[in-house]
């Protein structure tokens, strides 16, 4: 019964340290977030959003349309848009780079992705 106690004891304890490691760390990172709005004529099929820490996607963001695509970042960050429209066509960002807070829109057209001035 007292090994079983000690087990318990070590195990909150370890607990408790995984989660105060944890949430420190997720005080630090903040969130990006990327709108795509949908200039084009035909529907988006799917945006990727590829970053330093992985990949955000988003579905059927229909013409005049936008859809919203957070991530979050611990620092400076770069990522870049690709778009995959009904028809299989796809268009690709140049690399942008971003820091947490940061909230930006990519204008989606037939053609291109470009950032508003």
């Amino acid at each position: 019964m007292k090994k079983l106690l000690t087990f318990i004891i070590v195990l909150i304890i370890l607990m408790s340290i995984v989660f105060i490691a944890g949430y420190r760390i997720a005080l630090r990172a903040t969130l990006v977030t990327v709108t795509i709005r949908n200039n084009a004529f035909l529907t988006i099929g799917s945006a990727r959003v590829e970053h330093e820490q992985g990949t955000v996607v988003a579905a059927d963001i229909k013409r005049n349309r936008t859809a919203r695509i957070p991530f979050y970042s611990k620092g400076k960050n770069r990522y870049k848009l690709s778009v995959v429209f009904e028809n299989n066509r796809t268009l690709y960002s140049a690399d942008r780079q971003v820091k947490p807070g940061d909230r930006l829109q990519e204008n989606v057209t037939d053609s291109v992705i470009t950032l508003p001035e």
